[in-house]
């Protein structure tokens, strides 16, 4: 809101701001254990990334697997 009242509207910062929600809730939803649903759908096709690609996240070493959103661009 800051940024709002400083810098105005931008697409751009509009833009930024729902990639970072999204990208926020896929990585929350990955520690969480989910049914079967739309969701656990998308983690099996590798469009949202799933838990057990997930674990690469925090596990040594720490130089792969930065992508936090899908499966498809970590090694």
């Amino acid at each position: 809101l800051p940024w709002l009242a400083v810098a105005g509207f931008s697409w751009i910062w509009l833009g930024a701001m729902a990639g970072g929600l999204v990208v926020t809730e896929v990585h929350v939803r990955t520690h969480r254990p989910v049914g079967a649903s739309w969701y656990s759908a998308l983690q099996e096709i590798g469009i949202v990334q799933s838990r057990g690609h997930h674990v690469g996240h925090h596990a040594p070493p720490m130089d792969r697997r930065y992508c936090i959103l899908t499966n498809w661009i970590n090694p």
